[in-house]
């Protein structure tokens, strides 16, 4: 990984630019070659023939990606094949994102003997051998808001050093429906219902798609949210372990209230409700995750295919009654506060029977504890009929720029595609078969939820479309309600309905409505 580009870029492009850290401005670098305008143009159209070459001669030649035991809804009867083998002449790939990211997530420098970095590495590796490509990332050095407007500025300026972006997904959402990022609809070589795509089509509009989620990176399933339990807390306050409610479909919001609400004990002895006692259960403050999961999501697709407000208010007023209730009066529950996002140092310390978390606690935290006896459970059914557990998670997946033209488009397309297949078959089963199913979980019966979980994965349209206008959308609204105590939800609903309904509006336009 450099901290700067390499001096290099497509055949195609005569100049190319590259952001100078701290300093909020480009500097062009110079070219490789300086060539009359003929030779360019002749360099040029002989790269577009070679390429088209190469297309017709490797149509044929395609790889079929081995099965990963059902990943990604993966099945013996849909696996299919890879694209095209295309030789890119050592040409650069480069991605440009948030550094802790894509290190974390998708790109590993050198060989490795851990589980899930050398997957990262080989899967990269073999990409590169297999294409004669040099894929490489370049850390913005920003963070969040600041990394938005970092890309932005050089999608604005023309920018085509980078092929691909990293990006939040809600920041990112609202970039693309400004125009900033291709339409992955209209990008060669994608074929978003093959296995390692995650939810393509349910997160297209109107034949507008613009978030790369696919099995290339594994932070959709790691950032994926679960319920976690203490085993011996759960002993002590000798309540059942909730397996077979979870496996009979039985696992409701109910169900969970009434197992943590009573469960508080004064650990510090200091004769207040406060930090550092025993609780039955703790979640974030910003309640990610709830409303999906029981069902009612905020913003929905209408039956026009439209982005919508959801119709089912008696549904969202109960929903956020009891979470009030639960949460705010009960000894027994309680979010973490403003101070911690998510207090995981809390349930490792024993202070919450139950807890609400992404999976990747298992892997990176929960695994280093010694005789920390632990369980993992899906997120609650708002009722038993609920059809399924819904579960969503928290990604930073990658854009296409709308700056970069249609040759580099092409190749970006054909890396997306081949990074995607070569992750479902290698990085994927590193990550959720060997490390969170077996290494890292606490025994079978917790894999089989974490395999319950994975397969109730489902796109939180709701985040992308709503809180992306901050105040104006409801995607916060459990968190609206128990931080300011009115829970008076149809009075909430209606000072929040205009505002919301014009957002979506904005989206449904954007989107060719």
């Amino acid at each position: 990984m450099n901290n700067k580009p390499k001096n290099y870029c497509f055949v195609f492009f005569e100049y190319k630019t590259i952001w100078v850290k701290n300093t909020g401005a480009f500097q062009p670098e110079k070219r490789r070659k300086t060539m009359n305008i003929s030779a360019r143009i002749l360099v040029a159209a002989l790269a577009l023939v070679c390429i088209l070459v190469s297309l017709f001669a490797c149509a044929g030649k395609n790889d079929t990606p081995k099965s990963t035991g059902g990943l990604s809804g993966a099945t013996e009867s849909n696996v299919e094949t890879a694209p095209p083998v295309i030789d890119l002449d050592g040409e650069s790939f480069l991605i440009c994102g948030e550094l802790d990211m894509l290190e974390t997530f998708f790109f590993e420098e050198e060989q490795s003997d851990e589980l899930v970095s050398d997957a990262k590495y080989r899967m990269i590796s073999n990409v590169e051998e297999k294409y004669d490509v040099d894929i490489d990332i370049y850390d913005s050095g920003v963070v969040a808001y600041d990394h938005v407007g970092m890309i932005k500025s050089m999608i604005d300026a023309g920018e085509t050093t980078y092929s691909l972006v990293e990006m939040h997904d809600v920041l990112g959402t609202d970039c693309a429906v400004n125009g900033y990022f291709h339409n992955l609809k209209n990008v060669p070589y994608l074929e978003t219902e093959r296995p390692w795509w995650h939810n393509a089509e349910d997160m297209t509009i109107n034949g507008n798609l613009y978030m790369i989620s696919t099995d290339m990176t594994y932070i959709d399933i790691s950032n994926t949210w679960a319920i976690f339990f203490n085993k011996q807390l759960m002993t002590d306050y000798q309540i059942e372990y909730p397996y077979e409610t979870v496996r009979s479909g039985e696992w409701t919001l109910d169900r969970l209230i009434a197992m943590t609400k009573d469960v508080y004990s004064d650990l510090n002895q200091n004769n207040e409700v406060d930090k550092g006692d025993i609780y039955g259960y703790c979640g974030g403050l910003t309640m990610y995750a709830w409303m999906e999961a029981l069902g009612c999501p905020m913003t929905v697709i209408d039956s026009d295919g439209m982005l919508a407000v959801t119709d089912q208010i008696s549904k969202v007023s109960d929903i956020a009654s009891k979470m009030y209730e639960w949460l705010h009066n009960s000894i027994g529950a309680k979010t973490s506060g403003a101070s911690d996002y998510f207090d995981y140092e809390g349930f490792m310390d024993g202070q919450y029977m139950m807890f609400q978390g992404p999976i990747k606690f298992a892997a990176n935290q929960l695994r280093a504890l010694d005789g920390f006896e632990y369980g993992v459970l899906p997120m609650p059914k708002y009722e038993e009929k609920q059809p399924s557990y819904i579960t969503t998670s928290m990604s930073y997946p990658f854009w296409i720029p709308s700056s970069v033209g249609e040759e580099q488009t092409r190749v970006t397309g054909l890396m997306v595609e081949a990074l995607s297949c070569e992750g479902y078959n290698t990085l994927i089963p590193a990550y959720y078969e060997k490390a969170l199913k077996d290494k890292y979980s606490p025994g079978d019966t917790d894999s089989e939820m974490i395999e319950i979980i994975h397969g109730s994965r489902r796109p939180d349209i709701v985040r992308y479309y709503n809180l992306s206008g901050g105040i104006q959308g409801m995607y916060h609204i459990l968190y609206d309600v128990y931080t300011s105590g009115n829970t008076d939800i149809m009075s909430y609903f209606d000072s929040k309905l205009a505002s919301t309904t014009e957002l979506l509006n904005i989206y449904n336009r954007a989107y060719g409505f």
